[in-house]
């Protein structure tokens, strides 16, 4: 039975979040909602690990759910990074629902390789995940500003320890291969691994995770697909 809270009510609560309904334009993020299932191992590890007064650094806002989560943290700085340009909309409206009080700003650029410009596609199925495609004329393809998470750092002047929430459908692996010292500065981060392919060769989610240890970061608590990892100690 599809959303029976949207069948009555034109809010549902989520994560100790307050949805608008009329906010949520896809039906496998409505089914999730529903099951009380939407990206509760990231939810769960935010609730668990991140203390107030941080700064944090979200990459793959999508519908600003988790951006809600992260704000009810009480970070001193959020700023949510977003491909979409509708859902980045999406993002501002939730938090100005939830955390009005928190200090944040909304980026609409996806995470690449380079700076510059990228096609954009909807991720499988569902319309509420994104990521980049080689072919500009691949069915629902638009094309969106693009950023390296360094060249990013550096426009948004973050100084200082940050954290990251890291969902971006596979750009994780070239984001850790070809950016790796845009994490320098990176105190912990919350990973969503997602499979993927990148120069030729599969990564799993395992791969993802060993491959972020390898930058330096100890893995602390993971569930499913989804890790809470914080810089080693060095010295």
């Amino acid at each position: 039975m599809l959303l029976r809270v949207g069948l009555r009510k034109k809010e549902t609560g989520i994560h100790g979040i307050v949805v608008p309904l009329a906010l949520i334009p896809d039906g496998q993020a409505l089914k999730e909602l529903d099951r009380g299932t939407y990206e509760e191992a990231e939810a769960a590890l935010i609730a668990r690990h991140f203390k107030p007064g941080l700064t944090v650094i979200e990459l793959g806002a999508s519908l600003g759910i988790i951006s809600a989560v992260i704000g009810k943290t009480k970070p001193a700085r959020l700023v949510c990074i977003e491909a979409i340009p509708e859902f980045a909309g999406v993002v501002r409206a939730m938090l100005a629902r939830n955390c009005p009080q928190v200090a944040h700003e909304v980026v609409v650029c996806a995470i690449a390789t380079t700076d510059g410009e990228i096609s954009f596609a909807p991720a499988g199925d569902d319309t509420f995940t994104g990521r980049v495609v080689d072919s500009p004329t691949a069915r629902g393809t638009i094309q969106v500003p693009a950023r390296r998470l360094s060249s990013l750092l550096t426009q948004l002047k973050v100084n200082g320890p940050f954290h990251l929430v890291c969902d971006i459908e596979g750009m994780e692996v070239p984001m850790f291969l070809e950016d790796a010292g845009a994490l320098a500065g990176c105190a912990s981060l919350i990973l969503e691994g997602h499979p993927t392919e990148y120069q030729g060769r599969k990564f799993s989610p395992d791969d993802v995770f060993e491959l972020c240890q390898s930058l330096g970061f100890q893995l602390i608590e993971r569930r499913r697909n989804a890790a809470y990892l914080a810089r080693m100690a060095t010295g």
